[in-house]
């Protein structure tokens, strides 16, 4: 079972800019130690579409989605979903995200 240190660590390691980094980072440092287990890098499809988009990570059970700043397709399809949709290139609230993941 994954801790938040290292769940927030493999998120890192995907980041392509200094701006993921700088808030994936702060996400890190103020992550409780325990947070909710998401899935990483997986595929949804949004049923009343067909359409189908890639999430860095997801938390079914908090209907939760994190999306790095280079998936705006990504972005628009999530907004879709009515699920809470956090993406790092648009006004990213670490602590509201946060609050969403915790246990």
């Amino acid at each position: 079972n994954e801790t938040a240190e290292e769940i927030w660590d493999d998120l890192l390691d995907d980041c392509y800019d200094e701006i993921d980094k700088k808030l994936i980072s702060l996400v890190k440092e103020k992550s409780p130690k325990e947070i909710s287990k998401p899935y990483y890098n997986k595929s949804v499809v949004i049923e009343e579409t067909g359409e189908k988009f890639t999430s860095n990570l997801i938390w079914f059970d908090k209907q939760v989605i994190l999306l790095l700043s280079n998936a705006d397709k990504d972005y628009d399809l999530a907004s879709k979903t009515g699920w809470n949709v956090f993406y790092t290139k648009e006004g990213f609230d670490v602590d509201s995200f946060l609050e969403k993941v915790g246990e």
